[in-house]
């Protein structure tokens, strides 16, 4: 697993469960948590790639991982190994990548970030037989929507910070033409609303806190 943070590191839980063989790779040379054993050093990838059956990428994307994934790590991977990219999509090269596919050398990727997304119709991925695509959902499951829902409102409910700083009395409340709405939207950029605007400078919250859920309707 290309990753040390906190995907890499459920990821990692899940596999070992299933009994496969798990290596972390981070910025440094560490020891993991409880259980991980060795966190190997990002200069050590091109020594570990030759024995892993799976490349799992779960990295954030910066200067140093843009294409940290290309043609050359790729062919030293063994033949037959597979590609998760959970990650950002330029992390991998995807022209190399399409090219290892379709040459067999990779028997199969799970894409769920991509170079441009969304991925763009007539992409060669679409028509690879030995590919996954998922449209950037992958942290997804059922109860997705509701549960940012929840954790808005519960923010919501929480006391503004403490400031040392004093208020002027011209900005202790906003004029009327500043007031913004407060609107909820879905994880594809629907709005959830359902008919809801919430001003910020409303010290009533009785609306949003009774509001039940059910009354949200979240799209597909």
């Amino acid at each position: 697993i290309v990753g040390a943070g906190s995907i890499a590191h459920s990821t990692g839980r899940l596999l070992r469960a299933m009994d496969l063989e798990v290596t972390l790779v981070g910025r440094s040379d560490r020891q993991g948590e409880p259980g991980e054993g060795r966190i190997r050093a990002i200069a050590d990838l091109h020594g570990l790639l030759p024995d892993a059956d799976w490349l799992v990428v779960a990295v954030p994307l910066t200067d140093s991982t843009r294409g940290l994934i290309g043609a050359t790590e790729l062919a030293l991977l063994p033949r037959g190994a597979r590609l998760l990219n959970v990650g950002r999509g330029p992390v991998v090269l995807e022209e190399a990548l399409i090219e290892a596919l379709r040459s067999g050398s990779l028997a199969g990727a799970a894409l769920d970030v991509f170079e441009t997304e969304p991925l763009p119709a007539g992409h060669p991925l679409w028509s690879l037989p030995n590919v996954l695509v998922s449209p950037h959902i992958g942290g997804d499951v059922a109860d997705t929507p509701a549960a940012f829902t929840r954790s808005f409102l519960a923010n919501l409910e929480r006391p503004p910070p403490v400031s040392s700083r004093p208020r002027r009395a011209d900005t202790a409340r906003p004029s009327a033409r500043h007031r913004q709405p407060l609107r909820l939207y879905g994880p594809h950029g629907q709005d959830n609303t359902a008919g809801l605007e919430y001003h910020q400078d409303d010290p009533d919250h009785e609306l949003l806190r009774d509001l039940a859920f059910e009354d949200i309707e979240y799209g597909a």
